[in-house]
Formats: C-alpha cells, sequence, structure tokens
C-alpha cells in the first residue's frame, strides 16, 4: 500500500507549484510516515487529489493499526482464559 500510494501521490504531486514530494524516495518516505500516523510534515500534498490520496493512506493505517492491536489483545484474553481454566482444574472446583 505504501509503494502504490507513494506512486500515486509521486505521479500527482511531481509538477504541482509548492509541492515537496518530488522524488521516489520523498513519495516512499511519505507513505511511511502517513500510514504509521506519524506525519513529521516535511512531506506532505499540496494538491486535493493528493491529500484524497492521503486521506485513504491514512485510513488503511489507522485500520492496519487497530487490527493488529486487536488481534493482539485477543490472544492475550484467549490465553489468560486458558490460564484461569487450567487452574479451576487443578482446584477441583470445575
Amino acid at each position: 500500500m505504501i509503494v502504490v500510494m507513494g506512486a500515486a501521490i509521486l505521479d500527482i504531486e511531481r509538477g504541482a507549484p509548492g509541492a515537496t514530494i518530488k522524488t521516489p524516495m520523498d513519495a516512499l518516505w511519505w507513505g511511511l510516515v502517513t500510514v504509521t500516523t506519524i506525519g513529521y510534515g516535511d512531506k506532505f500534498p499540496v494538491t486535493t487529489e493528493g491529500r484524497l490520496v492521503a486521506g485513504i493512506l491514512i485510513i488503511f493505517g489507522v485500520g492496519m493499526i487497530s487490527a493488529l492491536t486487536a488481534s493482539y489483545a485477543a490472544w492475550i484474553m484467549s490465553a489468560d482464559s486458558k490460564v484461569s481454566e487450567d487452574s479451576k482444574e487443578t482446584d477441583g472446583s470445575k
């Protein structure tokens, strides 16, 4: 997603007046900091189309981080419930 959106933003922004994204490395850096929701502010879209691409990448990044967090939380909860079940079996209070 970073590479695809980076290529899109580069194509959109390269010739725009006041653009800060002018090279493929600029576009990849922008994609990385955007998808992780860091957003340093050194590279940013100046066109409406570029901002639309940025919005899509931001939503994807938030969704990706949310899914990873939910998976990790579910894994912790299942491990906790397994430990709880094992302790009930050893206590004989089943």
